[in-house]
């Protein structure tokens, strides 16, 4: 197996087939990259391997091609084993990505609980349709003072995210950050003055999509995911997000809108 340290961005955008770097959404006050390499095994799999801290807690990244090879398989566990033992963090996590089919054979040699499986899917911002029936809706760009009507939505639509702080109201200092951030913030949609949804983005990767429960089902998912893609194509970037592998409708819904899926991804506490 040959392992590099260098052209580690190359080999992730070769992976993800995109010709633009790859954002790192991390608050960089908090950031810090330990390793990143580069991994080719004798069957042609590629991929890489990151290490990094974020606050108080350590995180590995596997993205790779194809289904790794025993070899490749060993290393990672031993140098995942590695850090784990030298850098003591309350929280440890992993994220294992792969883009043709998925193999568990990395996880079912760690210990690991909370396994939460998605899919990344993108446009690339040539593909995005600009053209958007706003069906009635009108739309406002999200402000302070609407930051805690969207937490309550949040609230009652989702169950909050495993890595959150334990819910969307205690998140709120994150959320507010990327929902009034400059590079992308969040977009309000109304009907009558009466709040419908709403979406945004962080340098075009998506953040959380919401529908209020009385409106559902009625189209506006649609309208604003084609809003905030418009967006997005304006500011620039290429159109990411991140649904859960098992949320059926959303998945439609973003398939029938353009989104191409990239890989399979599963994040777990280790």
């Amino acid at each position: 197996m040959v392992i590099t340290e260098e052209n580690v961005e190359k080999t992730e955008q070769k992976l993800l087939k995109t010709s633009t770097p790859v954002v790192n959404l991390y608050d960089p006050a908090y950031f810090n990259i330990l390793k990143e390499l580069s991994l080719t095994d004798n069957d042609g799999n590629t991929g890489i391997f990151k290490v990094f801290t974020y606050k108080n807690s350590l995180r590995f990244s596997v993205l790779v091609s194809q289904n790794p090879c025993l070899e490749m398989i060993n290393w990672l566990v031993d140098e995942i084993k590695k850090y784990i033992k030298d850098n003591k963090k309350d929280r440890i996590l992993l994220w294992y990505s792969q883009i043709n089919g998925f193999s568990n054979i990395l996880l079912e040699k760690l210990n690991y609980t909370d396994p939460y499986r998605y899919y990344l899917f993108r446009i690339e911002r040539n593909d995005i349709d600009t053209d958007v029936d706003m069906k009635g809706l009108t739309k406002r760009r999200c402000t302070d003072d609407m930051i805690d009507i969207c937490i309550d939505v949040m609230e009652d639509l989702f169950t909050p995210f495993p890595d959150s702080p334990g819910s969307f109201r205690d998140d709120k200092e994150r959320i507010t950050k990327d929902f009034l951030c400059d590079d992308g913030g969040a977009t309000l949609f109304f009907k009558d003055d009466e709040l419908v949804g709403f979406c945004g983005h962080k340098s075009g990767h998506f953040t959380e999509v919401c529908v209020r429960k009385k409106y559902q089902g009625k189209g506006y998912g649609e309208v604003i995911v084609r809003s905030v893609l418009k967006s997005v194509y304006e500011s620039g970037y290429n159109a990411e997000l991140t649904p859960g592998i098992y949320n059926e409708r959303a998945i439609t819904l973003y398939q029938k809108v353009g989104f191409k899926k990239v890989y399979e991804s599963i994040r777990v506490y280790l």
